[in-house]
């Protein structure tokens, strides 16, 4: 959830102020990155018969942060995965603005595309005429400033 204004009370200044606050605040370095070893973000799957973990990967590149060689940053998600009957997992919300294709058992990539924005909804899975499509929300622009809903089929 985001919050776009927040009314606050100034009993000193004897005036109503209004601050902006996302309610998103991450910790960071002195050089700017996020203050843990990266990954910075991850997506996991986790055995509920056990509580272990099934596989886990970084989800999301910062590729100016990325060193070269080593695995992919991870960034900080702010969409969840929707799984098909199929045992794929879809999932976008990450700053490289790509939606992903993976594996449900490995969590292996199999697809991904850039997004035109950010999409920071979960996407959805729904069947029309016989055929199996993926659909989310993706941010404006500022060609398009009201944003997409963009849908894909699955073949």
């Amino acid at each position: 959830m985001q919050v776009s204004q927040l009314e606050t009370r100034d009993r000193h200044a004897g005036a109503d102020q209004y601050l902006n606050s996302t309610g998103y605040k991450t910790w960071k370095d002195p050089s700017g990155n996020p203050a843990i070893t990266p990954p910075w973000g991850t997506l996991s799957a986790v055995n509920l018969a056990t509580g272990e973990y099934a596989w886990q990967i970084p989800l999301g590149n910062d590729i100016e942060r990325q060193v070269n060689g080593v695995a992919e940053t991870g960034q900080e998600g702010k969409a969840g995965p929707v799984v098909t009957a199929g045992d794929l997992i879809f999932i976008s919300g990450t700053a490289d603005k790509k939606l992903r294709a993976l594996d449900k058992t490995t969590g292996k990539l199999l697809w991904e595309t850039t997004l035109p924005a950010l999409a920071n909804a979960t996407a959805c899975t729904y069947q029309a005429n016989g055929k199996q499509y993926i659909a989310l929300s993706v941010g404006g622009t500022n060609e398009k400033p009201s944003g997409f809903i963009m849908a894909f089929a699955l073949k």
